[in-house]
């Protein structure tokens, strides 16, 4: 998914930069879904690094739960970066290219969709076996 997420900001750069060339400095509302993008992508990183850490210290077993918040996390921002991208590219004024590049996007996302229902299900059920919040 991090790697799609990367695939789509280079994406939706490149369509902007096609359109709008070296205006595209000049346009804050799309440099800020640019920066988000780009924000969502150091926090999915940071969060799967985290994790595989974790992982490598203390083991699979004892960081279940954490790789769960961690799939959830990532799928959840994914979603942010596809929104994000597709508010940007709003801006392209060609309705065919609009059409294909908004299909493009759900292609990337279709790509990296799952279900998350019963991944926040065994995380709730951890939760309450626990009666507190885990880490």
């Amino acid at each position: 998914m991090l790697r799609r997420a990367k695939q789509v900001f280079q994406y939706v750069l490149y369509e902007l930069h096609d359109t709008f060339g070296d205006k595209l400095e000049l346009e804050q509302e799309l440099l800020v879904d640019l920066a988000n993008i780009v924000g969502y992508i150091y926090n999915m990183e940071s969060a799967i690094l985290r994790t595989k850490k974790a992982i490598q210290e203390t083991g699979e077993e004892k960081n279940q739960l954490k790789r769960l918040y961690t799939e959830v996390y990532v799928q959840e921002t994914m979603e942010k970066v596809i929104t994000n991208a597709k508010h940007a590219l709003l801006a392209i004024d060609e309705n065919d290219s609009q059409l294909q590049v908004r299909a493009t996007l759900d292609k990337f996302l279709h790509q990296v969709s799952v279900n998350l229902i019963p991944k926040k299900r065994e995380i709730a059920r951890q939760l309450i076996e626990e009666e507190k919040y885990v880490v």
